[in-house]
């Protein structure tokens, strides 16, 4: 009985053993298998951006003051009485279109008179022909008659006054029947279409325009916008502004633009538009060195940049990387050349 006892003891010591070593066996293929997850390789988490062009410019905005293309006084060339006005003011008028006429009465009188005159002098010429004498006497007169003539019908064409440029009346200083020295401005004509908008410049504003440049101006009141081009730059200061004069010339077929209203444009350089540049915080700097790291599928290269100007929380990027390269803006602080990475969102 007591070495039955002992057996039995014997076995189940045999079967514990054997059943521990299973169990460490079956541990020992599973890590073998499944590495433990402290560790697995763990890759750095960074956020990236695009390399793209933006604005860099300074753009302002400038007043502009439309004006009269042209503006001319329209003067009488001779004295008289007013008969007929053929106008009045806000009228369209074309270039030779009537805008008054003189009483021209007594021009008629001297006229008839004058060449009657000639006609005398033309036959007392011939008769002194063919006796062959008082011949120099009469060609003077004759001369003289001619001349006189000439002014009297030079009066005559001047009778009528006509517009000198296309336009619009804007002053008529005269009316049917009053008395007008020579010489004295009767109309002012203004040319509407196209117009002029002046703008004033400072020295810096000089660089944002140049000649037969295309600028865009927005109307404030009513509002509409327009597009003209640079015709005039003053190559000299104003004293007065303190300014440099252009002059701007915009179609007004609508009548839209009157004389002294203000409009306004935006100036900006062109090259200062499209510049590549990156978020300030994308560059790591060594020493006086300026890197960024770019992902190159999934894994990052530094690269050292040359920097340019700076705009708000911009930098530009004068070389080292291209436009549509992406570069890592977050996660950089400790990443080496050619590591691996995970990109987030």
């Amino acid at each position: 009985m007591m070495k039955w006892a002992i057996r039995r003891g014997r076995s189940i010591t045999l079967v514990g053993i054997s059943l521990l070593l299973i169990i460490i066996s079956g541990c020992t293929t599973t890590n073998e298998t499944n590495p433990l997850t402290s560790e697995e390789k763990v890759l750095t988490q960074v956020k990236v951006t695009e390399v793209k062009g933006y604005d860099f410019g300074d753009p302002k905005q400038l007043m502009g003051e439309v004006t009269a293309k042209q503006k001319m006084d329209v003067a009488t060339r001779v004295s008289g009485e007013v008969k007929t006005l053929y106008v009045k003011r806000g009228d369209h008028v074309k270039k030779g279109q009537k805008i008054l006429s003189f009483n021209n009465e007594r021009l008629k009188i001297l006229q008839e008179k004058q060449q009657q005159e000639l006609k005398y002098l033309q036959s007392q010429y011939a008769l002194a022909v063919r006796e062959d004498t008082g011949i120099e006497q009469l060609t003077l007169q004759m001369e003289q008659a001619v001349l006189a003539l000439k002014e009297i019908n030079l009066d005559q064409k001047n009778q009528t006054v006509v517009a000198p440029i296309d336009g619009v009346i804007t002053q008529l200083s005269t009316i049917e029947g009053s008395a007008v020295v020579e010489g004295t401005p009767v109309a002012t004509i203004q040319q509407l279409d196209p117009v002029v908008i002046v703008i004033k410049l400072s020295e810096y504003d000089l660089g944002l325009i140049k000649l037969n440049q295309q600028l865009d101006f927005n109307l404030v009141q009513p509002s509409g916008t327009f597009q003209g081009k640079v015709t005039y730059i003053s190559p000299v200061i104003d004293m007065e502004t303190k300014a440099f004069n252009a002059e701007v010339e915009v179609k007004n077929e609508k009548d839209q633009l009157k004389a002294g209203m203000q409009v306004s444009t935006i100036l900006d350089k062109k090259e200062d538009q499209n510049i590549l540049a990156l978020p300030s915080k994308t560059i790591v700097w060594e020493d006086d060195n300026s890197f960024v790291f770019v992902l190159k599928e999934t894994k990052v290269e530094k690269r050292q940049v040359e920097l340019g100007r700076v705009k708000e929380n911009l930098q530009e990027i004068i070389s080292g990387v291209k436009e549509g390269e992406k570069v890592v803006t977050e996660g950089h602080s400790r990443l080496k050349d050619q590591e691996e990475v995970q990109v987030i969102e």
